[in-house]
């Protein structure tokens, strides 16, 4: 069965960037309400995209290396 996006809540008052770096606990709210910049948010975004895109490709060669001994 297809996942239903639509029944998700979403933030009205939050931007998609802002969600993103709270949810994953890249800063606080306090942090983006008086030192961060939507640049250093987006910028924090692409960090923690990228990293978890490379550990996912290690974890899958460990995988991969691990079941070929």
């Amino acid at each position: 069965m297809p996942l239903n996006t639509e029944a998700f809540a979403r933030c009205v008052n939050l931007s998609a960037q802002a969600y993103y770096v709270l949810d994953n606990g890249l800063a606080t709210y306090a942090e983006l309400d008086s030192h961060l910049t939507l640049e250093d948010a987006i910028t924090m975004i692409e960090f923690h995209q990228v990293s978890a895109h490379n550990k996912a490709l290690i974890k899958e060669l460990q995988d991969e290396l691990g079941n070929g001994r």
